[in-house]
């Protein structure tokens, strides 16, 4: 009983790094695939959700409410303290005071982006929206909302980071994004991440 045992558990460690770089494997292609311009054939959506992080991510949304495109923005992780007239100052788009945009101050890593945005969805009786974030960042944050939030449309539109094609330092930035990203998505898996969100999500 032993034996069998110890070469199942060996089995399981010899398959293990081949089960992680598959599981990388599939989620380079997940980040290549990301939407990152609206299509005509995508329905109507009013609200958009923003995962802070990258400078881009908040222009994006701002440029289409102002393009009316949509008529709401949550942004999610604001640092405590800034108010709509700081992002005025960084962001073009960003006009303040704006009744359609709504900060969100109590995230400050994606697990908590989720939960917070979870409870404004719910709040606000949202049934549609885009969530705009990075397109590295997309996956992870796609499938940890779709598990809190199980009866909204969830549509992703990524943010992408332009990088020249003969600056290898900025690719391999890039390269060093996904690899941690991943790295945060099986931390999300294995820390209990993932299970609290089920156990705490919103199903009507």
């Amino acid at each position: 009983m032993r034996g069998a045992l110890k070469k199942v558990l060996v089995t399981l460690v010899l398959a293990l790094p081949f089960v992680l770089a598959l599981g990388f494997c599939v989620f380079v292609v997940a980040v290549t695939k990301v939407p990152t311009t609206l299509h005509l054939t995508t329905p109507p959506v009013d609200v958009a959700v923003v995962f802070t992080g990258s400078r881009e991510r908040i222009p994006a949304a701002m440029a289409l409410m102002h393009d009316n495109v949509i008529q709401k923005v949550f942004i999610s992780g604001v640092s405590e303290g800034v108010r709509q007239e700081d992002l005025a100052l960084l962001h073009p788009y960003v006009t303040a005071p704006d009744p359609r945009v709504e900060l969100g101050h109590a995230a400050s890593n994606t697990f908590e982006n989720v939960m917070e945005t979870a409870q404004w969805v719910h709040n606000h009786g949202v049934k549609r929206l885009y969530l705009i974030t990075s397109t590295y960042h997309m996956p992870r944050s796609l499938f940890l909302l779709q598990a809190a939030l199980p009866h909204v449309e969830l549509i992703p539109l990524g943010v992408s980071l332009h990088v020249p094609p003969q600056d290898m330092e900025a690719w391999f930035r890039r390269v060093r994004l996904i690899v941690l990203e991943y790295a945060k998505l099986l931390n999300n898996l294995v820390s209990g991440d993932y299970v609290r969100i089920l156990r705490g999500r919103i199903t009507s």
